[in-house]
């Protein structure tokens, strides 16, 4: 077998193992409860798990044991014989809310699910190609941080949200709240992998490219069957939404691809899964703690989680009353969405309570876009455009040309067959705050819902495209159903389509658009992909050189050294793939631990400043990394407002470092170089004038 051979297939063991760790602990809690309706399962299962997984780390550090894939296990085992026992002793089969299917039926749910697997393979093959192998490094600046706290919880085996994160890798102390829902299973995948790159690379493959489809998919079915479509025909209509959904840039391409903002596109994934779950779920018991549990794992991946499927469900019942029987039905979600969000806030309180101090900071960042005439803004809600930073948008190709036409054919449908007016309502609100925000970014009255979301563009503008493919899906659906009906009427039509005849033209439709206009949106979308992993440049954090002064540097930290860096290049994965202690871990340090950015103002000046010397000596600095070839990022949200500048490159503390005679380059290639630092002769300089310069003054600004 050759390597790459050899390395592909361990790369689809690795991604089976991440699809198993997603799903399996929540279609098993799902089954304990008593839910068996198989688009609750695959909707709610990647979210329920998390949640299992975040509280199976909490129950962890209240224990005193180290959190991995061996208590995940027993959890998930746990609940499996609860659900035995449960089964066992009430063994009356629940409903599942689907009679025995006709033939046609049959048939559409098979297709469907064809179709699904299709637009899985397909994505799957772009973000996969697109890295080149889940041993690829990624580039983006988010990513730092991802990989990083994806090796501490493996490292570690601290995943509890007040362990989570902390500042000072040494110590494990102060930790810092974030996000980490997703990491703590991708460390169980890291462990299985032997390495906290690959298994958070699965996972963003498995979240973007499975979980996505999926959650649109369920959705769709929701929103046929709302419309009075046959079972088999939503199911397709589902498929179809899927082979639409992965080929659309927004939002699990370009919110990997501008920052890696994993997370939230994690939680956008998840979300169209839950939103289908909540607006028709019954006020059962089981029901209730299944979809809390679910908005519970969807917050601890990302707690914008709560905006995205609060503003969704609450647009969505505002539509249903313009329904038939609409205000009946909407009584019905208050009762089981209001109970599930008691159950689901409860569980989040762990989550929520540590990151509610930072609100101030992401409700205030500004927007990373400036105003847009009202044509922008109107072409970005319906043009689905390829969206970026400047040299990242291309023109309407083939693929988005073809979303547009679906997607307004499936518009005008929906308003012709007079629903479902709950999805058209969603879509509608999303469509309203993403053109203010266009017009007045972080400015106008949609800053009550865009400021969790950091006022960013491209975080809002994805929501659009959580309910574009179930659109898309329906023009297509509604378009054959009625054109099966209109030739049943010609009375020279001696055997009128049917059923058969809408299912037939669904498929072709779907299959003209996966052939001839899918592929080539793919090639960008790979090529997305591609540069921010296996063809970064000009966009290199994480180059050649930093993994030799990784490999060269990594042996040589003593027990109890730390290594001064700024994470804004590769240094990071000296932690990541070394366990080596680096003092900083966010790309602008970190607001609760002042060394992490004092010494990226100060360092160079600690001759002439004895609080930089203290912090040098205290810390126990060793060595400092420096990369001279940084990529710029915006300074917004640097800790007490460090950084000079709007945008950030080379820290200021770590330039001209060669004239510095208790510091001495021990290692260089390229544009890295690891110093190592003289401590003894610094303690001296508290002692003795050096060369002239007094013993200098203690501030650490």
């Amino acid at each position: 077998m050759t390597q790459s051979m050899s390395q592909t297939v361990d790369d689809l063991w690795v991604l089976a193992v991440a699809v198993l760790v997603l799903f399996v602990p929540g279609v098993v809690a799902l089954l304990a409860v008593r839910v068996t309706r198989v688009s609750t399962l695959i909707g709610l299962a990647p979210p329920i798990s998390c949640g299992i997984a975040s509280l199976t780390a909490m129950g962890c550090a209240v224990a005193g044991v180290p959190y991995g894939p061996v208590p995940l296990v027993l959890v998930a085992g746990l609940l499996a014989l609860a659900g035995v026992w449960t089964w066992s002793r009430y063994p009356g089969t629940p409903s599942t809310g689907w009679k025995r299917p006709k033939p046609v039926d049959s048939v559409g749910v098979a297709l469907g699910v064809v179709l699904v697997l299709g637009a899985i393979t397909a994505g799957v093959r772009a973000w996969w190609g697109g890295m080149g192998s889940l041993r690829t490094l990624p580039q983006e600046h988010d990513m730092v941080v991802h990989t990083t706290l994806t090796a501490f919880v493996e490292r570690s085996g601290r995943g509890a949200p007040w362990q989570l994160l902390p500042a000072d890798l040494l110590t494990g102390t102060p930790a810092q709240p974030y996000p980490a829902g997703l990491h703590v299973l991708a460390a169980v995948v890291a462990r299985f992998a032997g390495d906290a790159v690959v298994g958070l690379n699965a996972m963003t493959v498995v979240v973007s490219a499975v979980v996505w489809p999926v959650s649109v998919a369920v959705l769709a079915g929701v929103a046929a069957r709302r419309s009075r479509i046959s079972p088999g025909i939503a199911v397709l209509a589902g498929g179809t939404a899927a082979v639409v959904a992965i080929g659309l840039q927004q939002p699990m391409f370009l919110l990997n691809h501008v920052g890696g903002m994993l997370p939230t596109a994690a939680a956008l994934a998840m979300a169209p899964g839950i939103l289908a779950v909540l607006v028709t779920m019954p006020p059962t018991r089981g029901a209730v703690l299944s979809a809390g549990l679910a908005l519970a794992g969807a917050v601890a991946v990302h707690p914008s989680a709560c905006v995205t499927v609060g503003v969704s469900v609450v647009a969505w019942c505002a539509g249903e009353l313009f329904s038939r029987g609409g205000a009946e039905f909407v009584v019905g979600r208050l009762r089981a969405v209001g109970a599930a969000s008691v159950v689901g806030g409860l569980l989040s309180l762990p989550v929520l309570v540590p990151v509610l101090p930072q609100r101030a900071v992401v409700t205030s960042f500004p927007s990373e876009k400036p105003a847009e005439s009202l044509t922008g803004a109107v072409r970005r809600v319906f043009a689905i455009p390829f969206d970026g930073f400047p040299g990242d948008v291309v023109p309407l190709g083939a693929g988005q040309r073809a979303v547009m036409l679906l997607a307004l054919v499936g518009l005008a449908a929906i308003l012709i067959r007079r629903g479902p007016w709950g999805l058209i309502t969603t879509w509608a609100v999303w469509a309203v705050v993403v053109l203010s925000m266009s017009l007045s970014p972080g400015r106008g009255w949609e800053t009550v819902i865009t400021r969790f979301f950091y006022n960013a563009t491209f975080r809002i503008a994805s929501h659009l495209n959580l309910f574009v493919p179930v659109i898309a899906a329906l023009g297509v659906v509604f378009s054959a159903v009625a054109l099966a009906r209109r030739l049943a009427r010609i009375p020279s039509v001696h055997r009128p389509p049917g059923r058969w005849g809408a299912l037939g033209l669904v498929v072709v439709l779907t299959s003209v658009y996966g052939v001839l206009c899918l592929p080539g949106y793919l090639r960008l979308d790979q090529a997305t992909v591609a540069s921010r992993f296996s063809s970064p440049t000009p966009y290199v954090r994480v180059s050649v050189d930093d993994l030799a002064a990784i490999r060269w540097l990594a042996p040589r930290v003593g027990p109890g050294e730390r290594v001064l860096n700024s994470a804004n290049d590769g240094s990071t994965y000296l932690y990541v793939l070394g366990g080596v202690p680096v003092v900083n871990v966010m790309p602008l340090g970190v607001a609760a631990w002042s060394p992490s950015y004092s010494l990226l103002r100060d360092f160079n000046e600690y001759r002439t400043n004895r609080g930089t010397r203290r912090l040098l000596t205290e810390l126990n600095i060793a060595w400092v990394y420096v990369d001279e070839n940084t990529p710029k990022i915006s300074s917004a949200g640097a800790p007490a407002n460090w950084v000079a500048g709007p945008q950030y490159g080379l820290a200021p503390g770590l330039r001209g470092l060669e004239a510095l005679p208790e510091v001495r380059a021990e290692f260089r290639s390229g544009a890295v170089t690891v110093y190592r630092v003289d401590l003894r002769a610094i303690r001296g300089l508290d002692t003795r004038p050096q060369h002239g310069v007094s013993p200098g003054v203690d501030t650490v600004r």
